[in-house]
């Protein structure tokens, strides 16, 4: 049986949370006589970037949780930095932050083989340059799903952090009436080339520059199915020149994946849909775009008028 929910982040926004994640790390290992305290205080307040109040968060250094759920992949004789839980919104999740002594590569294979092993199930893998990101489900227990965002070190020495958070929903837990969140603007500079889905309301955003070039990333709801985006989008971008092929579904996550390949423009990337778990008559629908370096593109300040 596959995954029946997800949280509401089930589609991560993987520059957002990768900035907090290695902003907690550089909290908690920089030195600067901090006490374990005020550590922790430091990346519990950049835990709750985004987060509803109603999350409660706990930051363990250098230790696990007592009731981690068992058989989580965790890459060989890598250094455990901190783990978390938040708990709240009928669900409890947990964080590990690790460093591995490997390189990029090697850690990104670990995980996607042993997150395809029962009872792991791969829904989705990104891998760019400068990181990647993973998201599973587990099989043999619906309500437990995950992320793993894998970034190579700063600091060049050939060494990987990776992020592993799972959250598993509480079964004698009430779940609360979904509500619809305001839309959020697009990132700066996002292309108008681009469009949102009509009706959407965006939820996640996040841009980052690289020696390649930009990332971007919308994520949004709509009140329509998973088909009927992957077909928007085939359909729109295919009448502007681009070329569009679609990925093997994976678990209940559709994949398109696009390319801009006409003159003087490398752009790339993937749109994804899936049903929204709080709320199935939703879709849950996230854009992957990369510009590459020295392209430009027509920034778009307005968005379609949210649904209800």
């Amino acid at each position: 049986m596959l995954p029946r929910r997800s949280s509401r982040l089930a589609i991560p926004s993987f520059f957002l949370l990768l900035a907090v994640v290695l902003a907690a790390f550089a909290a908690g290992c920089g030195g600067g006589g901090n006490s374990d305290k005020d550590t922790e205080a430091l990346v519990e307040r950049f835990l709750e970037v985004g987060q509803s109040v109603k999350i409660s968060n706990e930051v363990l250094l250098g230790r696990l949780p007592d009731d981690l759920p068992e058989g989580l992949p965790q890459y060989p004789d890598a250094d455990l930095v901190a783990s978390t839980i938040s708990t709240g919104g009928g669900a409890k999740g947990y964080g590990l932050l690790l460093e591995a002594g490997d390189d990029f590569g090697k850690v990104f294979t670990y995980y996607e083989e042993a997150l395809d092993t029962e009872p792991w199930q791969l829904l989705l893998a990104t891998s760019q340059e400068d990181g990647g990101a993973l998201q599973f489900g587990n099989l043999e227990d619906p309500n437990l799903s995950g992320t793993v965002l894998i970034q190579p070190s700063a600091t060049d020495d050939g060494k990987t952090l990776v992020f592993l958070s799972v959250q598993t929903f509480l079964e004698d837990a009430t779940q609360e009436p979904f509500e619809m969140p305001s839309s959020r603007p697009l990132p700066r500079g996002f292309p108008a080339q681009i469009p949102i889905y009509q009706g959407a309301t965006v939820t996640q955003t996040g841009w980052a520059r690289s020696q390649t070039g930009i990332e971007f990333q919308v994520g949004f709801l709509a009140k329509t199915t998973p088909q009927d985006i992957i077909d928007f989008y085939r359909t729109e971008l295919r009448s502007k020149g681009w070329v569009v092929t679609d990925e093997p579904t994976s678990g209940s996550v559709m994949v398109l994946k696009i390319e801009n390949k006409q003159p003087g423009e490398t752009w790339s990337g993937t749109v994804s849909a899936t049903v929204f778990g709080d709320a199935p008559e939703y879709t849950e629908a996230t854009l992957q775009l990369s510009i590459g370096s020295g392209e430009t593109a027509s920034p778009t300040s307005t968005l379609p008028t949210p649904s209800p």
